[in-house]
């Protein structure tokens, strides 16, 4: 059996996470509760290897609509997925947009790309999306890193996405890669079969 003993603050990258060191024969804990502290593979998703999966992979439209928020005061704004992990963290700035999925996962999005993703619906706050992507399953099996369109770190499980925004004319915005998690994919994108 394990005990909590102490909780240690411990940088990785641009995150802090929080350590926690055990010792047994004081209060007994399940070890389902602790989640494996794992590095994460870090990929250049502007690699050959992850064009060439792009370029094969099928294209997708986001079915859902979102709730989003046009920001007048800069604010912290971190990604945290429905499994409780964190994604990425920044800070979005007056004039951009927090956009929040029906599963709760928020973003942020320059107020140009912003408009380019989504168009208003009859009902305040609520944007349906527009536009489509290309996507392949995580090759590596492992979590992974990225270095996000937005400038920081992005980190994905080993059953994410990686995606590819396209244009109006169905060509892959080169410098727009990002990750999208398991279940959001699952909930909010469909294969579109029109191309």
């Amino acid at each position: 059996m394990f005990s909590y003993v102490s909780i240690r603050e411990q940088p990785i990258g641009n995150f802090r996470i929080k350590i926690q060191f055990l010792s047994s024969d004081i209060f007994p804990m399940e070890s389902s509760n602790f989640r494996k502290l794992t590095i994460p593979k870090k990929v250049d998703v502007q690699s050959p290897e992850i064009f060439a999966l792009l370029k094969a992979a099928p294209i997708y439209t986001k079915n859902a609509t979102v709730s989003a928020e046009k920001v007048t005061s800069p604010k912290a704004v971190t990604t945290i997925l429905s499994s409780g992990y964190v994604e990425t963290a920044n800070i979005v700035q007056v004039g951009e947009w927090v956009v929040t999925n029906p599963d709760g996962e928020q973003y942020i999005l320059s107020d140009s790309k912003f408009h380019q993703r989504y168009a208003p619906t009859e009902l305040e706050s609520v944007w349906k999306a527009r536009g489509s992507i290309r996507a392949v399953k995580n090759p590596y099996n492992q979590e992974i890193e990225i270095l996000a369109p937005w400038g920081t770190p992005q980190l994905g499980e080993k059953d994410c996405w990686i995606a590819v925004s396209l244009d109006d004319d169905g060509q892959m915005v080169e410098a727009d890669r990002y990750i999208i998690e398991s279940n959001a994919f699952a909930h909010t994108y469909a294969k579109d079969n029109s191309f």
